[in-house]
């Protein structure tokens, strides 16, 4: 589920390959978005920054490919289509700028959108551990970027033992 940017709204992918919005003040359902007539089986989504729009990933049934859709909520009318990702989409993050899209996928590839025209602008395929990426997100830490003239960038499959480390180390120093 996502919460839309004014927090007045929350959405969610669910049964029969939909997506709901629905009001936080009244509890009722805002709007139905896609369903069996597109063949999209939904993974994820988050709001755009206008708050007007929704990015959603899954599979196209069809073509057992990925995809990402666009929606215009207000209106309930499917924008354009992000299609060529292998496997289904797992993961999206909106980074803060607002116009690029990172889309994550169960064969282990992350994908760049620029939203504004619909092109990948970057591909990175293969994680280190075969299988599915799992999570992704956007961060200002740039000295820990590990893609090379993107300072803004992070990905993470398991911190499990990262983090471990972390409370460890802190624990030393008390």
């Amino acid at each position: 589920p996502a919460w839309s940017p004014d927090g007045s709204m929350l959405a969610a992918v669910g049964g029969e390959d939909q997506i709901k919005i629905w009001s936080l003040a009244s509890g009722q359902t805002l709007r139905t978005l896609g369903g069996d007539f597109d063949h999209i089986e939904y993974h994820c989504l988050t709001w755009l920054r206008d708050g007007i729009q929704i990015a959603a990933g899954g599979q196209d049934e069809n073509a057992q490919s990925g995809v990402i859709t666009l929606w215009d909520v207000p209106r309930g009318q499917l924008l354009r289509e992000l299609r060529g990702q292998e496997g289904q989409v797992n993961q999206l993050a909106l980074h803060p700028g607002g116009t690029l899209l990172a889309s994550a996928s169960g064969e282990g590839s992350i994908w760049i959108w620029d939203i504004s025209n619909s092109r990948v602008t970057r591909r990175m395929e293969g994680q280190e551990k075969p299988g599915a990426v799992k999570t992704i997100a956007w961060s200002k830490v740039s000295n820990q970027a590990p893609i090379e003239g993107w300072p803004s960038w992070s990905t993470g499959v398991d911190v499990t033992e990262r983090k471990q480390a972390e409370v460890e180390r802190e624990q030393m120093q008390e």
